[in-house]
């Protein structure tokens, strides 16, 4: 999460909701947040919306019907706690479902998602989130609902439209560059989202020429669309041509917002330069410059910044120095090693540099089943197995990871004498476990709670994550949801991989979400593997960790089991951060 100045607030204690809820949109947006603590990939109604879609699918046997139970599990555990759905369906109802829907057959099934979907939409189920919001940031209360439901309203209002990066602009408009005094900052950001189509005229500039092509995009052209080229020595006011050797303006396109007019004109651009391409087999490698102009003459530049490349952090020069040298040293310890590790590395920085999201799709996916030995008929089945050992004896670690992160940016001088002086562990990931987890470190956590008036989502992470990780039941709780959600996902990116190569479809607005958590999953996954073949003292291969790997996970889960309230401690601490006995 990030901590913005708040020199426009004129802060008072009743609007600590409403800085919470900005706060938390921030964190939903920001491309470097943990796919945790980003907007949810589905929603109730996308989730319908998948499984009428796989329905048909199946009846046309383009695609296996064990896919379908998995979206119907997935659809009934986020509406069994989904207040606002509830409200719409009836208690009655949802009750009804919850207890008889595994009994249906497939039709029935069918029927009643169909009707779910209809009774949700036409904005029912939308309104209803905006209102429950409303109504508990007003309140002043409740911001675990107000945390929930922060996620499901910005996953709606892309679903229907508006553009990730333009929530995100409206998002500090409203909050943080306009001065907030009142609630009126609060309507106004929800009205804004109106869902009327405006008119935008978009440029779309490329690095070569490609005026030979101007035929084939007029062949595009509506009376609702003109396509024409532009005079790079008499260009239009305001309009930039650095780096581009062809511009296209394209006038009167609808849109909700600039970003996703500027989406609509660039798939067409991107369609006709691949058409041409297909057949003059000259490589894609064209960069596009937008601009935007919108009703009130205003022109936007509009940077690219939606590709997997841009959504990962950067570790500092330093730190990549030092786990290069490591990944090197394994890498020439036997010659299995050399073509393993520079298999992972070559493939997983040609997917990060990719510009299609297809390709990057299928070459994250290919690691994931190049760490399968043998996948007995069921590589989907061999896949969840090692991508949910490896993600849940590092999910702890990744949290406590984060909000350490968050701690030392809100205040660093707090971090270093009330964390790193703690005396448990070894280094700070130990020193901020003990600092969220044991209760000794209750008055410290008091501490930073009395310091954090201006920083409620701080304040709110550490109590939540004090409240689930101070015992087994809670830790156990947290990963057993994760875990979850992960396999859900990875069955939603295998079915997005079958249809890129058996029916060559895709939903590029999806697939850009599941590569994201795709690419997520990879980096955890192999940096688990490259981490504990350092360790090992017996010069182990990929798969030698992945089996021993597997029974250490085991020996945990069987603990965890067994385990009954068991309360976290400076003798267990560090059993629970890493999920391995030590």
């Amino acid at each position: 999460m990030k901590l913005h100045r708040l020199g426009n607030w004129k802060y008072q204690k009743n609007l600590e909701c409403m800085l919470f809820f900005a706060q938390r949109l921030d964190e939903l947006l920001f491309h470097h947040s943990i796919d945790t603590y980003r907007y949810p990939v589905m929603s109730l109604e996308s989730l319908c919306d998948e499984y009428i879609r796989t329905y048909h699918d199946v009846k046309q046997n383009i695609i296996g019907k064990s896919n379908l139970p998995c979206i119907l599990e997935e659809f009934v555990h986020l509406l069994s706690s989904d207040s606002v759905a509830i409200k719409i369906l009836s208690k009655g109802f949802v009750e009804k479902f919850e207890k008889q829907y595994q009994s249906w057959d497939d039709k029935d099934k069918f029927d009643y998602i169909g009707y779910i979907r209809r009774k949700l939409g036409n904005f029912t189920y939308y309104y209803g989130v905006v209102d429950l919001l409303k109504t508990n940031i007003k309140k002043n209360s409740e911001k675990r609902l107000v945390n929930k439901y922060a996620s499901i309203f910005v996953r709606l209002l892309i679903d229907y439209g508006y553009d990730e990066n333009y929530v995100y602009y409206i998002l500090h408009k409203v909050f943080f560059h306009d001065k907030v005094g009142s609630y009126e900052s609060l309507d106004m950001f929800f009205d804004t989202f109106d869902f009327k189509m405006k008119q935008y005229d978009v440029y779309i500039g490329f690095s070569r020429d490609i005026s030979r092509l101007m035929p084939l995009f007029q062949k595009m052209q509506s009376p609702k669309m003109e396509i024409a080229m532009v005079d790079l020595n008499n260009l239009p006011m305001g309009i930039k041509a650095r780096k581009q050797r062809t511009i296209l303006e394209f006038k009167k396109i609808k849109g909700l917002d600039r970003y996703s007019a500027y989406t609509m004109v660039q798939e067409i651009s991107s369609f006709i330069v691949n058409a041409y391409g297909f057949y003059s087999h000259i490589p894609d490698n064209i960069k596009t410059h937008g601009q935007v102009v919108d009703e009130n003459k205003n022109i936007i530049k509009i940077n690219k910044n939606d590709l997997l490349k841009y959504r990962v952090s950067a570790l500092s020069r330093e730190d990549s120095n030092k786990y290069a040298d490591n990944l090197l040293k394994l890498t020439f310890l036997s010659f299995r090693n050399l073509r393993e590790i520079s298999k992972v590395t070559r493939i997983h920085n040609a997917a990060v540099a990719s510009d299609n999201t297809s390709d990057s799709l299928l070459s994250l996916w290919s690691l994931l089943e190049s760490l399968i030995e043998d996948d007995n008929g069921d590589k989907i089945g061999n896949v969840k197995k090692i991508v949910g050992q490896f993600l849940k004896s590092a999910y702890i670690e990744k949290l406590i990871t984060t909000i350490g992160n968050d701690i030392r940016r809100w205040n660093f001088d707090f971090y270093n004498e009330n964390i790193c002086q703690n005396n448990f562990g070894e280094n700070d990931l130990e020193h901020t476990f003990a600092f969220i987890a044991f209760d000794s470190m209750d008055e410290k956590r008091k501490l930073l709670y009395s310091m954090t008036d201006e920083y409620p989502l701080l304040r709110y992470r550490v109590y939540f994550l004090n409240a689930q990780m101070k015992n087994s039941k809670g830790i156990k709780s947290l990963i057993s949801e994760h875990v979850q959600r992960i396999m859900w996902h990875i069955q939603r990116i295998y079915r997005a991989r079958n249809y890129i190569i058996h029916d060559g479809r895709r939903d590029d607005r999806v697939n850009q979400e599941l590569v994201i958590n795709l690419h997520s999953y990879v980096d955890t996954v192999f940096s688990c593997i490259l981490k504990l073949m350092n360790e090992s003292p017996y010069r182990d291969s990929m798969n030698d960790i992945v089996v021993t790997h597997k029974i250490d996970i085991a020996i945990m889960d069987e603990h965890m089991e067994k385990q009954e309230k068991e309360k976290v401690d400076k003798t267990n601490a560090l059993k629970y951060l890493y999920y391995r006995i030590l």
